[in-house]
């Protein structure tokens, strides 16, 4: 599974270079969150929202573009 994921997010950042950027600067910091003891609920739902939106907007685009081709 780690394989294929890391295939995917290859595949991402070397065409998307761009949105690999802002998924990561969002991500990264979720993860942080989740691992900290002192979390705070408020932070962690602030970051998944965001991190949701920019996933939602990407995938609008993907679609978007795969069905240009068509």
């Amino acid at each position: 599974m780690s394989s294929i994921w890391d295939s995917i997010e290859k595949q991402v950042e070397d065409e998307y270079p761009d949105w690999y950027e802002r998924i990561e600067k969002t991500l990264y910091p979720l993860i942080g969150e989740s691992g900290n003891r002192k979390r705070t609920l408020k932070r962690l739902n602030d970051s998944l929202k965001l991190q949701r939106k920019i996933y939602s907007y990407f995938w609008k685009k993907l679609i978007e573009f795969s069905l240009s081709l068509v």
